[in-house]
């Protein structure tokens, strides 16, 4: 009936991830915003009974390689010119 992964985590810790390696370090405050955030969709998940912990740990996982993932295909394409944010 349930999905195995939690696609809200997944889409969370991936957002998180991605931005987390993109952002420079004076925005160190809202990198900890963010991972408040995903960790309250990922509960969230749990407390709606939707998925189990299994799950949202699975999406988390997921959700970090694709930030992985992208950060990697976003570096080569902008030649390792990843200062856009200042």
């Amino acid at each position: 009936m349930y999905g195995f992964v939690s696609s809200h985590s997944a889409n969370a810790f991936g957002l998180l991830t991605f931005l987390f390696l993109l952002l420079p370090s004076k925005y160190k405050w809202l990198k900890f915003v963010l991972l408040f955030w995903a960790l309250l969709v990922s509960y969230s998940r749990i407390y709606n009974g939707v998925h189990y912990p299994s799950d949202v740990i699975g999406g988390a996982i997921v959700g970090i390689l694709s930030g992985l993932t992208t950060w990697a295909i976003f570096k080569i394409i902008f030649k390792d010119n990843t200062s856009l944010i200042k």
